[in-house]
């Protein structure tokens, strides 16, 4: 089973609580196990609390760690921006769970900070737009991404999904169609705890934009909720007066209802899933069903902190590890608490995460990109509010401190630089006291990218330098890593008032600065690609000169970027053909190379041109020459409207790659058929 499941931050709140609860909630954060008094009236409450053994952290560990978990953040979301795909998607279980990774990830980036106009995020949401997915756990990640995006505009795609969630709710939530490794059929699967959470978040998001989500839902969801928490059982708690410790009350959720082991994962989603229905219902919850509520969420807290761990997920051992942190997170930030069974839940979980990541800035266990999702929506509890919006990148800043000359940049696309000024050497090197001018005088600074002057910005060498920063805004057109460096013209210091010309420069090495908010032209194209695609679903027949496991031919019109064809490197003239169901009527070829992502674009062979035969009878192929950028699709205008039944595509040029394998492999990712109007 693939699962990705996670908890929005604002997703639940303890208002609208009795006051007798909400107190059971200030109660919870000041004692070593998490107990309800005012419902647990047999729990004797212990005069001390149990010595905690967990790590304690002062405000100088707080500082420390704090700087460890920023630079972690940032890593991961540079990792997870570098596994996006030409398409603006992610690969993460595509097949299976079409777009679902891909709005996870989105959601993940805008809640890291990137608003939705920043360009990891504005060419997924146009991606998903083409995505009408018929999973429990997609539609409820597409619908948090879109509502993270706060857009009314996407409104009516989020009372679609809201309603296909309200039409599979059977009290709980499963898979709507049960998976048979290559599709879904129509047999409705089993409902279990995690789709559950997924319906439950997806359908709260719902409710609060405004669209009806009725008080019998949130009933029959609380109902089923209940039908998968396991038999009350009593545990040793805190000591009592007496020494003796005291019973507590515990009992924890599982995956399935009816039976099955209690895990954290499943404890966590319970307890969320049981305070969204709560605010769904507000003061229209009745007394009784609330005190069962109540008495629900007191023995699975006890749960939790009795059975407290971040290094596992307690009851399943490590699987789904970072999924049930991110679920554990969100029920600390639900109730206001900062320790479970008296760790700190937060800091122990951020040490755990930044020591578990990867070199790359990836976390895996059960897949790298939802592993990764999740380890970062746990660790930005810490620097970003919890309301569930994105709150804004902040521009990057490059500063070189240590040339002679110092300066400054910021910004993305448009970059601004400016000097903040020279070292002493420079200064004591260009400044004569004896001479007609005051101070150093400079005659303009220049601004070079990747060695090019793309500005020189004139000063008055007449008066002596006094602090001016000569600023420039450059405006930055595609993304990617761009060396800026800067000099000073300077004049001779016992040159006359009137020189202008220059006799030396004072130098600033620079820096590499990263561009990410300009996008090439073809990348918002590409990623409304899917819509247009008239091949899907309408080849019959794909074969191919030869082709590597896991890349064959099929691969190449499956409407997904992150797959593909790829060649065998000992063949000399690869081709491939594709025969279609029906002809179709069509005047634009669309080729993407098979590398799909920045990070892998030169690890296989280069396709530079190839011949196109346009159905069985053409005597006559179109030479083609792919697009210069390795990442672009190659799109090919017909001389007019026609009806293809079958394409031949002949490989007659290709550059060999840098990968150890792969260098002599080329292929498609996808090939795909547009009507132009």
């Amino acid at each position: 089973m693939t699962c990705l499941s996670f908890v929005d931050a604002d997703a639940v709140s303890v208002r609208g609580y009795p006051a007798a609860v909400r107190t059971g909630f200030c109660f919870l954060a000041a004692t070593v196990f998490l107990t309800l008094a005012s419902t647990v009236a047999q729990v004797p409450v212990p005069a001390k609390p149990k010595p905690v053994t967990a790590p304690r952290y002062t405000a100088a560990d707080v500082v420390k760690i704090q700087a460890k978990i920023n630079a972690a953040i940032d890593k991961g979301v540079r990792w997870l921006r570098n596994r996006q795909a030409r398409d603006g998607s992610w690969h993460h279980a595509q097949n299976q769970y079409l777009g679902g990774q891909t709005a996870l990830s989105t959601y993940t980036l805008i809640k890291c900070g990137l608003p939705p106009d920043h360009p990891s995020v504005r060419r997924p949401l146009a991606y998903l737009e083409s995505i009408r997915p018929r999973e429990t756990y997609t539609v409820a990640c597409l619908l948090l991404a879109l509502y993270a995006a706060h857009d009314a505009v996407r409104k009516p795609q989020m009372q679609m999904l809201a309603k296909d969630l309200l039409d599979w709710q059977g009290g709980s939530w499963g898979y709507p169609f049960q998976w048979k490794k290559t599709a879904w059929n129509a047999k409705i699967g089993r409902p279990d705890l995690s789709n559950t959470q997924y319906a439950a978040l997806g359908l709260l998001v719902a409710h609060r934009a405004g669209i009806a989500v009725s008080d019998r839902v949130w009933r029959r969801l609380i109902t089923a909720t209940f039908e998968y928490q396991r038999k009350r059982r009593m545990v040793d708690g805190p000591a009592m007066k007496n020494g003796k410790a005291s019973k507590l009350p515990i009992a924890g959720f599982s995956y399935y209802r009816g039976g099955g082991k209690a895990t954290g994962s499943m404890t966590c989603a319970g307890l969320t899933i049981l305070a969204i229905c709560r605010e769904g219902l507000g003061d229209r919850l009745s007394k009784q069903r609330a005190a069962d509520l109540d008495e629900s969420l007191m023995l699975a807290l006890n749960w939790l902190g009795h059975n407290f761990a971040v290094d596992k997920n307690p009851g399943a051992k490590k699987s789904w590890i970072y999924y049930y942190l991110y679920g554990l997170e969100r029920v600390g930030g639900l109730l206001r608490t900062n320790y479970f069974g008296g760790h700190h839940w937060y800091y122990e979980g951020a040490e755990f995460l930044i020591a578990q990541q990867k070199g790359g800035g990836e976390w895996a266990h059960n897949n790298a990109e939802a592993d990764t999702c999740f380890a970062l929506l746990f660790l930005k509890r810490a620097t970003a509010p919890l309301t569930g919006v994105g709150t804004g990148s902040k521009a990057p800043i490059w500063n070189d401190a240590v040339s002679d000359l110092r300066f400054r940049a910021a910004g993305d696309p448009d970059v601004g630089m400016w000097i903040t000024g020279f070292s002493d050497n420079a200064i004591k090197d260009w400044i004569d006291e004896e001479g007609p001018v005051d101070g150093l005088r400079i005659a303009a600074v220049e601004y070079l990218i990747d060695g090019k002057v793309a500005k020189r910005v004139v000063g008055n060498p007449a008066t002596p330098w006094r602090g001016q920063q000569f600023a420039y805004l450059h405006e930055f057109k595609l993304p990617g890593r761009y060396k800026v460096s800067a000099r000073a013209c300077i004049v001779d210091p016992e040159a006359p008032t009137s020189t202008t010309e220059s006799t030396g420069t004072i130098e600033g090495k620079g820096f590499t600065i990263e561009v990410g908010r300009a996008m090439y032209p073809w990348m918002m194209p590409a990623a409304t690609a899917r819509r247009r695609n008239r091949l899907v679903g309408n080849v019959a027949k794909v074969q191919g000169s030869s082709f590597r496991k896991g890349q064959n031919p099929r691969r190449s019109v499956d409407g997904l970027q992150t797959t593909g064809w790829l060649c065998r490197k000992d063949d000399e003239t690869p081709w491939l053909r594709l025969t279609l169901r029906l002809p179709i009527k069509t005047n634009r070829i669309v080729l993407s190379p098979f590398e799909c992502r920045e990070v892998q674009r030169d690890r296989t062979g280069r396709i530079v041109a190839l011949e196109v035969w346009i159905n069985k009878r053409s005597t006559n192929p179109l030479f083609v020459t792919m697009a210069k950028h390795p990442l672009a699709p190659t799109v090919v205008d017909l001389p007019r409207t026609m009806r293809v039944q079958q394409l031949r595509l002949c490989i007659v040029e290709r550059l060999p790659g840098k990968g150890q394998q792969l260098k002599d492999c080329a292929g498609f990712a996808e090939i795909s058929l547009e009507l132009t109007r």
